[in-house]
């Protein structure tokens, strides 16, 4: 049983201090780890650009549908406000008509 316990043991009192982490320490090449970070700012630019662009779509698109409601509510509007008129013009015969009766 002795042995067993001299295989587990561990020497808490001494502890060396860790040692910084380093991409060095890892035996990446400098030149991959250059490549690799250019190659995600170019991305990262690119994914931007296109999101400009794609906002830039959704705004013309947006300012499109705007005008067709303005064109469509115009329409609808004059031919309301033709029917008014009409209505507005029987409305003053009829009473003038009743005017005209009450005179005689």
């Amino acid at each position: 049983m002795g042995e067993r316990l001299r295989a587990v043991d561990v020497d808490l009192g001494e502890s060396r201090p860790a040692a910084p982490w380093s991409i060095a320490a890892l035996g990446v090449p400098l030149p991959i780890v250059a490549t690799l970070l250019a190659q995600t700012v170019a991305v990262v630019l690119w994914v931007g650009k296109q999101s400009d662009k794609l906002d830039t779509v959704i705004e013309q698109q947006k300012e499109i549908r705007t005008e067709i409601y303005k064109q469509g509510d115009a329409t609808r509007d004059l031919a309301l406000r033709d029917d008014r008129i009409a209505e507005l013009g029987r409305r003053i015969e009829l009473l003038e008509r009743v005017i005209d009766g009450r005179r005689r």
